[in-house]
């Protein structure tokens, strides 16, 4: 399964790591940085995905997490939401495909998110008049860089 998967998310131009257990994981976040990562619920060592959600939650919290599991409950999905899975997949035969469209979106998301974050930091509060500013009346001038903002509009 890892291997086709590999093969698959390499082939939509996705740079993959594998590892086959919870301290593999482990290795490879003290390593690297993450956007997304794909586990399966069960493991045949060494702890579950809900211990992988948890690890790289801990690790590196903004990274995307994708349960897969051919063994899905209700409990499961609810658990694995609660601790901030991006997406849980049942396993099919369209599971590759779906994880294709699931890891899209969640890299999406996460370029979105760096996008705001950028963003934010260059509209901060600084306590200095920012050129980014959208006015420069009087009014605008005297309200300071701390209350100005783009989307509200004086008449």
């Amino acid at each position: 399964m890892r291997v086709m998967l590999e093969a698959r998310l390499s082939k939509a131009g996705h740079v993959v790591d594998l590892a086959p257990d919870v301290s593999g994981v482990e290795r490879a976040l003290a390593a690297s940085e993450f956007d997304v990562v794909i586990t399966d619920l069960r493991m045949r060592t060494g702890g579950d995905g809900l211990d992988v959600l948890r690890k790289v939650k801990t690790a590196q919290a903004e990274v995307e997490i994708i349960l897969m599991t051919a063994f899905g409950s209700d409990d499961v999905r609810r658990q694995a939401l609660e601790l901030g899975a991006y997406g849980y997949v049942e396993k099919s035969p369209t599971l590759a495909s779906e994880l294709i469209a699931l890891v899209k979106a969640a890299v999406q998301k996460r370029e979105l998110a760096r996008r705001g974050r950028i963003l934010r930091r260059t509209t901060s509060c600084s306590g200095s008049s920012s050129p980014r500013a959208a006015g420069s009346s009087r009014w605008w001038r005297a309200a300071g860089p701390c209350t100005r903002s783009s989307t509200w509009w004086r008449r």
